[in-house]
């Protein structure tokens, strides 16, 4: 028996290694492969700090710069992403260094 999987998940085309220098946003880029973006979340993101744009997700360089702000200990931030399909969900992560 031959068991194939032939249903993709959406995946970021982008580096993985992510650093901010908090003066240009972050511009990650997605395979959606037929998803749609749902959402970012993490340290209180609201949809006014990103956008996500013809599988370009941009998280605003004001935002991080106040997200480590208020935790200066911090080296690197977390974020989950949703996409949907249908009865699907995708999740991924993001981390960000400062």
């Amino acid at each position: 028996m031959v068991v194939s999987f032939t249903d993709q998940k959406p995946y970021m085309i982008s580096s993985k290694d992510i650093t901010t220098n908090f003066k240009d946003d972050i511009k990650l880029s997605f395979a959606s492969l037929g998803y749609t973006f749902k959402s970012l979340n993490g340290y209180a993101i609201t949809s006014s700090d990103y956008t996500y744009v013809n599988d370009v997700l941009t998280i605003k360089a004001s935002f991080l710069k106040t997200a480590f702000e208020k935790e200066s200990e911090r080296t690197s931030l977390i974020f989950s992403y949703t996409f949907e399909k249908d009865d699907q969900t995708h999740l991924g992560f993001i981390t960000i260094k400062k």
